[in-house]
């Protein structure tokens, strides 16, 4: 089904209420300024205004683009045209590849000979003449501040 056909289909109606909804929003939001941007909640005379504020050119080619009702996705037309491709990625994923990576034994490593550096660091400096000593309970205290608050709040 051709998306001009597709938004005479919606009229008055939601996009959400169609299963295909969401593929018609991102579709015409590639192409459209951030005034313009359609969500789940627009219909298709919202559709309708935010294709009207693109150049012909780019309108047209939207307009001609294939929706699969079946599959939920963007085809090309016969004879050339627009194939849209949604990454199925979310920012779950990514998360969970953060904490994957921030898990895996090189970062742990790293992680722990920097803190190791700086350790030696702050003790070498202490040592140096016209500096007082470093107070090991007081930085430990205040590590736990920063890095431990909940151990402060502790019955």
């Amino acid at each position: 089904m051709l998306l001009s056909d597709v938004i005479k289909v919606i009229g008055d109606d939601e996009l959400e209420e169609f299963p295909w909804g969401g593929v018609v929003v991102d579709t015409v939001n590639l192409f459209v300024t951030e005034e313009f941007r359609l969500k789940l909640s627009s219909t298709g005379h919202d559709v309708d205004r935010a294709l009207n504020s693109l150049g012909a050119d780019v309108k047209d080619l939207v307009l001609r683009a294939n929706l699969d009702t079946s599959q939920c996705r963007i085809t090309a037309p016969v004879g050339g045209g627009m194939v849209v491709e949604f990454e199925e990625t979310t920012p779950e994923d990514e998360t969970r590849k953060l904490c994957k990576a921030m898990k895996s034994p090189v970062f742990v490593v790293v992680a722990v000979v920097v803190m190791m550096m700086i350790i030696v660091a702050m003790i070498m400096i202490s040592l140096l003449p016209g500096n007082r000593p470093i107070d090991r309970s007081e930085v430990f205290s205040e590590a736990v501040r920063i890095f431990f608050p909940s151990l402060l709040n502790l019955p």
